[in-house]
């Protein structure tokens, strides 16, 4: 059902013409452009100031881009051990689960200690 009618709406009332985007696409589009717009933005500037830095740190450094790396792993690798452990609860495997979940929270506390770290230093 539709906002602006009342009773029930047919489904060519509510999607475009064949070939065409509807609004809803539309302004998912504008969405996702401007997300990736402002992330877009925020790399730059950290590069900018980053790059504005590099004389007075001394130069680039190998840790400043090996444990960033390191902890980018991590995290990424935890999105995937709480997605076996969703595939193990829908088999009904509450072991395989109870462990993909455990390790997805030592991922997810090793990320935030790490982020604590790097950040104290």
């Amino acid at each position: 059902m539709s906002v602006a009618h009342s009773g029930q709406v047919l489904i060519m009332e509510e999607h475009a013409q064949e070939g065409e985007h509807g609004l809803n696409w539309w302004g998912m589009m504008f969405f996702l452009a401007s997300e990736a717009l402002i992330f877009a933005n925020f790399i730059a500037a950290y590069l900018y100031l980053e790059i504005q830095n590099l004389p007075k740190m001394g130069g680039w450094r190998l840790d400043n881009v090996i444990t960033p790396l390191i902890f980018t792993a991590v995290l990424v690798s935890s999105s995937g051990t709480v997605h076996l452990a969703g595939m193990a609860i829908r088999k009904g495997n509450m072991r395989a689960y109870a462990a993909w979940l455990a390790l997805t929270i030592t991922l997810g506390a090793t990320f935030i200690g790490g982020q604590a770290i790097e950040y104290t230093n």
